[in-house]
């Protein structure tokens, strides 16, 4: 039921500017995964990363997925490294195992 990913988070640092700067950050994120509404590519991520605005220690060829999780009435997305196919493949390991017969 839960997948452990790595989240892309974005911390806005407030001048005294109308506009703050963001700076994006990695972390752990574990996802209940009975809660996806749906997955999808996010290119605009690969954008920043191109222009240097995520971790230098990413990939430039680094792929990333936007989850959306049910919350209440409400949802939440979060940006997950991996592309699209590589996530939902690690949502749907639990899936083969508990589909084969044992005995």
């Amino acid at each position: 039921m839960l997948l452990n990913l790595i989240e892309v988070y974005e911390e806005v640092i407030h001048t005294n500017k109308a506009e703050g700067q963001k700076h994006y950050h990695l972390r752990p994120v574990v996802i209940n995964r009975r809660f996806i509404t749906f997955m999808r590519e996010d290119p605009a991520m690969g954008a920043y990363l191109r222009e240097g605005r995520l971790p230098e220690t990413l990939s430039k060829d680094q792929r990333f997925t936007r989850i959306s999780v049910a919350r209440g009435n409400i949802g939440q997305d979060i940006i997950v490294l991996g592309d699209l196919q590589h996530v939902t493949n690690l949502f749907n390991q639990d899936d083969v195992r508990k589909r084969t017969l044992k005995g």
